[in-house]
């Protein structure tokens, strides 16, 4: 694979076949997950993406927010979250706020 990006605590890595993946100060793939698409949101959280379907996973590979949604950013220490139209919000946990 090729080295595609160095983010704050994680390095992203290509494929050759065009997927993504994290990997840890080791050089170890986090989670053993491959996604279409990843990027840095901030606070150690990752947005990925795989065909129209976005989640979030912090810095270790685990899901904060499963890739169900249509379009996930974050702001002031907040994720929003779109799916079926319905905005979402969630605090950086994962956690759903009213």
């Amino acid at each position: 694979f090729n080295f595609y990006n160095r983010f704050t605590q994680r390095a992203a890595f290509e494929t050759y076949d065009k997927k993504t993946g994290l990997l840890d100060d080791k050089g170890q793939v986090v989670n053993n997950q491959l996604y279409e698409g990843i990027r840095y949101l901030g606070f150690n959280v990752y947005r990925v993406q795989n065909g129209k379907k976005i989640g979030v996973i912090d810095q270790d590979g685990n899901v904060i927010l499963p890739m169900v949604y249509k379009s996930v950013f974050l702001q002031e220490g907040l994720l929003f979250a779109t799916k079926d139209g319905k905005k979402n919000t969630f605090d950086i946990t994962g956690k759903q706020l009213k």
